[in-house]
């Protein structure tokens, strides 16, 4: 009896970590948006073009990850 109430348990732990993937990749995109988004503003502080456009495509494309993801106004508007 002890078992069953054990591997229930355990199950419902597995269920519930499973459950929570899709809002860590969410934050995940967002942290990684932000990070290139001030990457790309202190590459253009620095005069560096180039490095301004890799950091941007990159911050849009984890914005629009995130967005995919978890629809919000926010991060459209980003």
């Amino acid at each position: 009896m002890r078992r069953r109430i054990l591997t229930g348990l355990l199950a419902g732990a597995f269920a519930a970590l499973l459950s929570l993937n899709p809002v860590i990749a969410v934050e995940n995109h967002k942290a990684e948006a932000l990070k290139h988004a001030e990457a790309a503003a202190e590459s253009g502080k620095k005069g560096d073009a180039a490095g301004v456009g890799e950091h941007a495509t990159a911050a849009k494309t984890h914005a629009e990850a995130a967005e995919k993801e978890k629809a919000n106004p926010h991060l459209e508007a980003a």
